[in-house]
């Protein structure tokens, strides 16, 4: 049995997959398996991700499913005391896995990640992404921010096998979502201070779909939250109002990319008072568009 079992889904990756790979092959921590799960791809990936030999486990989904689903299906073929994530696009640095393994050893803490840098399309460093350092019980600042990049994440696998929780097969896009705030709500987590995983960006902002569906699924997520333990509301309640806003936020971007402005502005309204910046927005919404589309584009860096 490895100790890291370093989990990588794929659908049509070939792009940048043997780069991803290789990069787990260049660790310094060596006591590892990847668990290639290959979603019913039509390109070459498995033939890049089986070239890798033994330490490479490739399987194939009998059927395309949804990430969550693919995730859990992934899991189940996990034999490592910890998990990591490997997203197609994406690469390990050096001491990736050392690093991690490091800061949960010995610990509580079912959960420790960190921030990674950003890289363009050729490999290059664009920028960086650091969430904020905290550790412990962290349901309420996920909950205000959510902001664990499961691309340099660590989790103690055992510990949470025998949790019996999974993936959420309901959710569209917010897998990742979904999963982590529910197991943040009564397990330690910890963030740590570093960019451990270059983390690819591509081309292009939200489309009406996929912020539709990040609107669905963030209020689905947290309406199942409640309804498992309703009182947490009350312990929690405007840490909610700001996770229900965001929520919002998505659909209004969902009715600006389909002209129903006085839609953007209906769903929006309701917290211009709670936060400065829903009302900067909610102002923007009064702008020509090409105003607005100038400011959403320094905002977003697309």
């Amino acid at each position: 049995m490895s100790t890291v079992s370093i989990l990588m889904n794929c659908w049509n990756g070939k792009t940048y997959l043997k780069e991803a790979i290789e990069s787990v092959f260049n660790q310094s921590f060596s006591d590892w398996e990847i668990i290639f799960v290959d979603n019913c791809s039509s390109d070459n990936s498995a033939e890049i991700a089986t070239s890798f030999g033994k330490k490479v486990k490739y399987f194939r989904t009998p059927y395309n499913m949804s990430l969550g689903e693919a995730r859990a299906f992934g899991i189940e073929r996990c034999c490592g005391e910890y998990l990591m994530y490997l997203d197609v696009d994406d690469r390990y640095q050096e001491n990736t896995i050392d690093i991690l393994l490091n800061e949960i050893k010995g610990t509580d803490y079912l959960v420790v990640y960190s921030g990674h840098r950003n890289i363009d399309s050729k490999g290059n460093i664009i920028g960086k992404y650091n969430p904020s350092i905290k550790e412990g019980n962290i349901f309420s600042s996920l909950l205000r921010q959510f902001d664990v990049p499961t691309s340099s994440l660590i989790m103690n696998l055992k510990r949470y096998k025998d949790l019996g929780q999974t993936y959420d097969k309901e959710m569209i896009i917010s897998a990742e979502y979904n999963h982590y705030l529910r197991l943040s709500v009564s397990n330690a987590f910890k963030c740590i201070k570093g960019e451990l995983t270059d983390y690819r960006i591509h081309n292009g902002g939200l489309t009406s779909k996929r912020s539709a569906d990040l609107h669905k699924d963030r209020v689905i997520t947290l309406d199942n939250i409640i309804k498992k333990d309703p009182k947490i509301f009350e312990n929690y309640k405007e840490e909610f109002k700001e996770a229900y806003a965001r929520a919002d936020y998505y659909m209004m971007r969902d009715h600006l990319s389909n002209d129903q402005m006085h839609l953007a502005r209906r769903v929006l309204r309701p917290h211009i008072f709670s936060s400065f910046k829903y009302f900067a927005v909610f102002m923007t919404l009064f702008m020509p568009s090409s105003i607005r589309r100038y400011i959403f584009k320094l905002k977003y860096h697309r």
